[in-house]
C-alpha cells in the first residue's frame, strides 16, 4: 500500500522474486489484483510480468492478469447493457440488473441483441425465463 502512495507499484522491490516465491499463491493473487486495480501503466505491468524469471510465477501472474482483464471487460459490457436497459425499460433496471450481472459474456451479448427487438417490458423478463438464466 505504501508503494501505491509513492507510485512505486512496479518498482523492483515490490517484484522481488525471492519474496514473491515465499508468499502463498492467494496472497500473490491479491497483490496482483491490487496492482491492476491501481492507476498504473498496464503496458509496463505486462513488461514487468514478462521479466519474472521463475516460469511458474510468471505463468501464474500472466494467467491471473488475463483473468482480471476478462472480469473487467465483462463488467464493462454489463454496465453498457444496463445503460441500454435504462434507456428502453427504466422501470425494470432494479429487477433485471442482478440477473444481468450473473450472465456470462455470450448470454450478455445475446440479451443485448434481443433487447433491441423487445417491445413490451414483459419481453425482458420472459427472455430470462426462456433462457433459464
Amino acid at each position: 500500500m505504501k508503494a501505491e502512495r509513492l507510485n512505486q507499484l512496479l518498482n523492483d522491490a515490490v517484484w522481488d522474486e525471492s519474496l514473491i516465491g515465499r508468499v502463498p499463491t492467494s496472497l500473490f493473487e491479491l497483490l496482483l489484483r491490487y496492482i491492476l486495480a491501481a492507476d498504473i501503466d498496464k503496458e509496463a505491468f505486462e513488461t514487468k510480468i514478462q521479466g519474472v524469471q521463475n516460469p511458474a510465477t510468471r505463468a501464474n501472474a500472466m494467467s491471473l492478469a488475463q483473468a482480471y482483464r476478462q472480469e473487467g471487460r465483462q463488467e464493462g459490457e454489463a454496465f453498457f447493457v444496463i445503460r441500454l436497459l435504462q434507456k428502453k425499460f427504466p422501470a425494470l433496471v432494479e429487477r433485471v440488473e442482478p440477473r444481468l450481472c450473473q450472465l456470462d459474456e455470450e448470454h450478455l451479448l445475446a440479451f443485448a441483441e434481443a433487447l433491441f427487438f423487445m417491445q413490451p417490458a414483459d419481453d425482458c423478463m420472459a427472455w430470462f425465463d426462456q433462457s433459464g438464466r
